[in-house]
């Protein structure tokens, strides 16, 4: 686990808000830090218990995993996780897609949903909702948002 601080901290707030329009204060305050290509988001406590040491030099405790993954980067630059666009994707203002209730069901069923016009929001990663909340991820293409909620989050039936 690597804090993610400095010039690189620095562009991965400016990418969320610039790319989705969430208030990098909504992001700040959090602790984030790398694993390997993911990026990782926790509680601004959690980073005491990474650099505590126990009876003064025994180093971090030895923490497994922690947190909830913000994001993943990729030769395109960054992908934000399902978890993380359920947890702030509330405040997005740009590439957002407001569904119907019914075409969210069908859509948390795992299907990709036609939309009744092409969306001005060019081809990428996107964000749905309904009704104002967040329920995951897609990948825009034209007038079809192709489903990127993980099988494990889909609704049954």
């Amino acid at each position: 686990m690597t804090p993610l601080k400095g010039p690189e901290r620095e562009a991965l707030l400016h990418w969320i808000e610039e790319s989705f329009g969430i208030p990098r204060e909504r992001v700040e305050p959090l602790f984030i830090f790398k694993r390997g290509r993911d990026i990782w988001m926790a509680s601004p406590q959690l980073e005491e218990l990474s650099e505590w040491n126990e009876d003064q030099g025994t180093g971090p405790l030895p923490i497994t995993r922690m947190g909830t993954r913000l994001a993943r980067q990729d030769r395109q630059g960054y992908r934000l996780t399902t978890p993380a666009i359920q947890l702030l994707g509330r405040w997005a203002t740009k590439r957002v897609v407001d569904l119907s209730r019914q075409q969210g069901e069908r859509y948390m069923r795992g299907e990709d949903v036609a939309l009744d016009h092409s969306s001005p929001i060019p081809r990428g990663q996107v964000i749905v909702r309904v009704q104002g909340r967040p329920l995951g991820s897609g990948l825009l293409e034209g007038d079809r948002i192709k489903n990127q909620i993980p099988v494990a989050q889909r609704v049954k039936g």
